[in-house]
C-alpha cells in the first residue's frame, strides 16, 4: 500500500475517522487491562529539492543504470528514486491510537498533537536526565508533546487515545 501522504502529492486524510486496525499489546508490555494499540504510516518528511536537483537524478539515474544493468532511463530513474528514498527520510508521519490499560514503551524521537482522548505519561527514565524520571505528562486532545528518544515510559489510559505523530 502507498502512503496515503505520499511525498510529491498534496493529499489530505481525515486524522480523526482514518482506520487503523488495532491488535493487543504484548503482554510483557502491558500492566493493567487488555489495551490494544496500532499505527498507520501516512507518509515520510524529505529534504526540499536544492538547486540543481535534476541534475542530480540525472546522475544518480545513471548510477542506478550502470549498477543494475538497466538501459530504459525511466527505469534507471524509478531505481534511483527507490533505492535513495529511505536515505533521504528525515522523519515518519502517522496516527497512532491505544485503548484503556497501561503500557510501558521505550520512545523513538518523536513530537506528536493529541487528536482524541487522554493519557497520563509517566517518564520512567530520560536519557541524559535522570532529575526527569517520575515525572507525569498529563495529555489530552489539542496537547503537542516532544518525547525524547530511548525515553522509557508508562501510558495509563482510561478509554481511548489517538495522536498525529511525527518520529524520526
Amino acid at each position: 500500500m502507498s502512503d496515503p501522504l505520499p511525498v510529491d502529492k498534496n493529499a489530505v486524510v481525515s486524522a480523526t475517522t482514518f482506520n487503523v486496525e488495532l491488535e493487543p499489546v504484548s503482554a510483557s508490555d502491558t500492566l493493567s487491562g487488555s489495551p490494544s494499540q496500532g499505527f498507520v504510516r501516512l507518509g515520510a518528511l524529505v529534504p526540499s529539492p536544492a538547486e540543481g536537483a535534476a541534475e542530480g537524478a540525472a546522475a544518480a539515474a545513471a548510477a542506478a543504470a550502470a549498477d543494475f544493468g538497466v538501459e530504459d532511463q525511466a527505469s534507471a530513474a524509478e531505481l534511483a528514486s527507490s533505492r535513495d528514498s529511505a536515505a533521504e527520510e528525515l522523519a515518519e508521519v502517522g496516527i497512532w491510537e491505544l485503548t484503556a490499560g497501561t503500557v510501558t514503551d521505550t520512545e523513538v524521537a518523536e513530537v506528536f498533537v493529541v487528536i482524541s482522548g487522554s493519557a497520563t505519561i509517566e517518564l520512567l527514565e530520560v536519557p541524559g536526565d535522570p532529575a526527569a524520571s517520575g515525572q507525569q505528562l498529563l495529555v489530552s486532545a489539542g496537547d503537542v508533546v516532544r518525547l525524547v528518544a530511548g525515553t522509557k515510559t508508562r501510558w495509563t489510559v482510561a478509554e481511548r487515545i489517538r495522536k498525529i505523530y511525527i518520529a524520526g
